[in-house]
């Protein structure tokens, strides 16, 4: 119940008024993916990446607000086979609580992600997908080093439902339509601890002058789902974030 009222006052909150300080950002990222999916023969496949992300950030005396989205297209290949990976994280949403003198924020984090694979070179016409709905925990650390500014952000999944395909599926029947991809998304949701799954990001960012509007960062994300069928996907991303 605690957690319920207090993820209500930060929806809440989102419709502070203009004299709240809070800082508005878009990054454009670019790097490489890498994913292992058990049901697809247990290939490796790499490529490069590309996304852009959108964060709101609100400062309210000892505690900090945050919200991001972020969407990432992904090709990849293995085998000379070509793959195609779409992320999207709708929303990510963050109730920090100040413990170290305006340095170190720590404190519960909810968020949504969808991750949806195609192999069109493949003899198969399935698809793969692996969505999350997780409730985590969320940490902010920053620091000076003389005039440069330094942010570094963890966020980790503790609990929450999944949707994986199937481990076994009739191979004489398939649709690789819209509206199959949407259903196949939230197909089969169940509940999940950290020892099912786990989705995990870092990033640091370094502004060069306090008064710079732009920053760059370096972005790294995990995505494990431990039962079968297993897939492991690391994401590494260099990152820049222009203020508006």
């Amino acid at each position: 119940m605690r957690i319920k009222l207090i993820f209500l006052q930060l929806i809440l909150l989102f419709n502070l008024s203009a004299q709240n300080n809070q800082e508005k950002t878009v990054s454009i990222l670019a790097g490489t993916e890498q994913i292992k999916e058990s049901a697809n023969f247990g290939f490796v496949f790499r490529g490069g990446s590309v996304g852009v992300g959108f964060d709101r950030i609100y400062h309210l005396d000892e505690r900090l607000i945050t919200y991001s989205n972020e969407m990432d297209i992904n090709a990849l290949f293995s085998h000379q086979i070509f793959g195609l990976n779409i992320y999207l994280k709708p929303v990510e949403l963050a109730y920090l609580f100040n413990l170290s003198e305006k340095k170190l924020y720590l404190g519960p984090s909810i968020k949504a992600e969808y991750r949806y694979q195609i192999y069109p070179d493949l003899q198969s016409g399935f698809d793969y997908w692996f969505t999350d709905f997780s409730l985590g925990c969320k940490a902010i650390y920053k620091f000076n080093l003389q005039q440069s500014q330094f942010k570094i952000k963890l966020n980790t999944s503790l609990l929450g439902l999944t949707s994986r395909q199937p481990a076994y599926r009739n191979p004489y029947f398939y649709d690789l339509g819209f509206g199959y991809a949407i259903s196949h998304l939230h197909e089969n949701l169940s509940f999940s601890t950290p020892w099912k799954y786990n989705t995990s990001d870092m990033e640091i960012k370094w502004k060069p002058k306090p008064d710079s509007r732009v920053t760059y960062g370096y972005k790294i994300r995990y995505a494990g789902y431990f039962e079968a069928p297993q897939i492991n996907m690391i994401t590494q991303s260099l990152v820049l974030t222009f203020n508006r």
